[in-house]
């Protein structure tokens, strides 16, 4: 499994009852993070009776792969679930290859004094562009 084997990973677990505005806030930043610290981007974006689309159903996006809310459960013994705020990275953190954020519906605000200052994510949204069809839904006149 590339998330134990591979390169460093950053997996961002984002609530089944969060709403959409707040699942991207918190992959965005989550992706912001793993872009600052090298780190392959994972993230869990469950599907069920509170929320239906997939990621994938709404918008390109190429900065991370989904993966199942049993793959993250399965990492606890590895990799426990961290806050989305109010974590310093310190040296030891830095070399544990996973990394797992519950989101709970919270844009991802961990801190290293090395930034001076700047936090990943203040430069900065990466883009993700809307699917036609999805696009089409939201604007039916374009």
């Amino acid at each position: 499994m590339a998330l134990l084997t591979g390169r460093k990973a950053l997996l961002v677990y984002t609530g089944r009852k969060d709403g959409l505005g707040n699942r991207v806030r918190a992959l965005l930043s989550a992706q912001e993070l793993a872009r600052v610290e090298d780190r392959d981007l994972y993230y869990v974006w469950s599907t069920d009776e509170y929320f239906g689309p997939r990621m994938d159903e709404l918008w390109r996006f190429e900065g991370g792969s989904s993966v199942s809310r049993l793959t993250s459960r399965a990492l606890l013994p590895v990799a426990r679930y961290r806050q989305p705020k109010g974590v310093r990275i310190t040296a030891d953190l830095r070399r544990r290859h996973l990394w797992q954020i519950h989101s709970h519906g919270l844009p991802i605000t961990w801190e290293d004094p090395a930034w001076k200052g700047e936090r990943p994510g203040g430069g900065g949204v990466h883009r993700a562009a809307p699917l036609d069809r999805a696009a089409a839904r939201a604007h039916p006149r374009r």
